[in-house]
């Protein structure tokens, strides 16, 4: 399982839990849905992220910065990374860079040998950045978190 890090707080507990959406037959012949851990895990299912941060000091703790990794093998549903009260902010290189979503750009590796044999402008190997180039999700509280508080924040990915 992925590893979430505080930046800015070392008595802030971090955990990950990775549901999947699961229909059941409900009183009256309906169906309902509901989240249940993702024991096993389909080809193209979408799992259902939520990062638990949890103040573990006597005191409030501020400047709470959350940084996950999206998991192996899934793709970042585009929009889904959520939680109240927080900024969000995605990385495409590995989480060395972090913007907004919808503004980030990567290097399109399939220009580089072209640029090379070419007098091509290096910006032209630029391309914004899409869901299957996301790498890790970046939340910042903008509250301070209480003793023993919980935050929640989310994502949801698909599973290739």
């Amino acid at each position: 399982m992925p590893q979430s890090q505080p930046r800015a707080a070392d008595n802030v507990d971090i955990s990950l839990v990775a549901e999947v959406r699961e229909e059941i037959a409900a009183p009256g012949g309906r169906r309902i849905s509901r989240l249940v851990p993702a024991a096993s895990i389909e080809q193209g299912q979408e799992i259902f992220y939520t990062v638990r941060v949890r103040n573990a000091a006597n005191v409030p703790v501020g400047d709470i910065e959350v940084v996950q990794r999206i998991p192996e093998n899934t793709v970042y549903v585009p929009r889904s990374a959520t939680g109240p009260g927080v900024e969000v902010f995605l990385s495409a290189d590995g989480g060395r860079n972090f913007g907004k979503e919808g503004q980030l750009t990567i290097v399109d590796q399939s220009a580089v040998a072209l640029m090379q044999a070419t007098s091509l402008d290096p910006a032209a190997l630029t391309r914004p950045a899409t869901a299957p180039d996301y790498t890790h999700i970046h939340w910042r509280l903008r509250n301070p978190l209480a003793p023993g508080a919980v935050a929640l924040v989310r994502f949801r990915a698909v599973f290739r």
